[in-house]
């Protein structure tokens, strides 16, 4: 498989190629994952004003290091930008949001409504990127590449194909 090489904002080069196994991840390989968010907090996060994403079940630690296209939900229904997962971190409520609160965007009365019944919170430090991926549309997303962005989140190893094309 062929692999492209990045530059993050920070100046760090990465390679994606993704090599992804039900067990886990070959070494020197990375995967590729969509974040589906609403709309409001999709521009925060492409806008780099809200660098975590608040999840009430996150995915696995085997995301960190990876690329995460944000997915903005109707009425947009596109890709908005990329991300690197920095962290995900979980965390009583009140701890977690005493630490990142004002890096989520929310009030807190959201951030308690949302994690309301919940023990534990947790939330994906992101970390924006230069465009490496074009805004495409959920149509363009289906049709081009038969994938059908996630509820919540999901591997998105299809679209490999998309970002080796730039």
């Amino acid at each position: 498989m062929k692999a492209i090489r990045y530059t993050n904002f920070s100046g760090t080069t990465h390679a994606i190629g993704i090599k992804r196994t039900s067990y886990g991840y070959r070494e020197g390989t990375a995967a590729l994952l969509m974040f589906s968010i609403k709309p409001r907090w999709a521009r925060l996060i492409a806008s780099g004003e809200k660098t975590y994403e608040l999840r009430r079940r996150p995915p696995p630690k085997e995301a960190v290091g990876q690329v995460a296209l944000i997915y903005s939900t109707a009425p947009d229904s596109k890709v908005t930008c990329a991300c690197n997962v920095v962290e995900i971190v979980a965390q009583s409520k009140e701890v977690l949001w005493d630490e990142i609160g004002s890096k989520t965007g929310c009030l807190r009365s959201e951030y308690l409504a949302y994690f309301d019944g919940l023990e534990v919170a947790s939330a994906i430090r992101l970390s924006l990127m230069e465009n490496i991926f074009p805004e495409m549309t959920r149509d363009e997303l289906e049709k081009k590449y038969n994938f059908k962005p996630p509820q919540s989140w999901r591997w998105a190893d299809s679209l490999n194909e998309a970002v080796v094309k730039l």
